[in-house]
């Protein structure tokens, strides 16, 4: 019996080199494997003393929302505690650094931008839709930049 049929068959634990190397050859992140499909209301055990909302685990496995403990589970929301969580978790995330007056400088070209997503937002368009479009146009600048560098380089030789 193959080491995946054991995994199958629930005969062999799976440790973080065989969950690593599952989630590569089956090209989807390890929270995937390990959560179910839908980010939805299904309750998940998340420890034997803890179970949240599908919904809830994702968003912790993606580390945009710190889990809740058994001993905070009707605690208020803390900000502080979130921020925290979120910077900890998300370091490769930018995370903006200008005042207020630095931004309102540059409000010529901020304010347009601002009302472009306001108007996508009102079409129905999902802010992480608008932001995935605006890092595409980087991209697509970004290999123009370096094919007119290319064609120039030609030129000269």
């Amino acid at each position: 019996m193959s080491g995946l049929s054991k995994i199958e068959n629930l005969s062999r634990r799976v440790d973080v080199d065989d969950l690593v190397a599952l989630s590569v050859a089956l090209e989807v992140s390890p929270a995937r494997l390990m959560l179910t499909p839908a980010a939805d209301q299904t309750v998940l055990a998340v420890t034997p003393t803890l179970a949240e909302a599908a919904r809830r685990v994702w968003s912790w496995f993606e580390g945009t929302e710190a889990p809740r403990t058994p001993w905070d589970q009707d605690a208020p929301f803390d900000t502080d505690r979130h921020a925290r969580f979120v910077e900890n978790s998300r370091p490769h995330e930018r995370r903006g650094t200008w005042t207020i007056d630095q931004l309102l400088e540059h409000l010529d070209v901020l304010g347009p931008a601002a009302d472009a997503a306001a108007a996508a937002e009102e079409a129905g368009v999902p802010d992480v839709e608008v932001d995935g479009w605006i890092r595409l146009q980087r991209v697509q600048r970004g290999i123009a930049a370096g094919e007119l560098a290319r064609r120039e380089r030609e030129e000269k030789d």
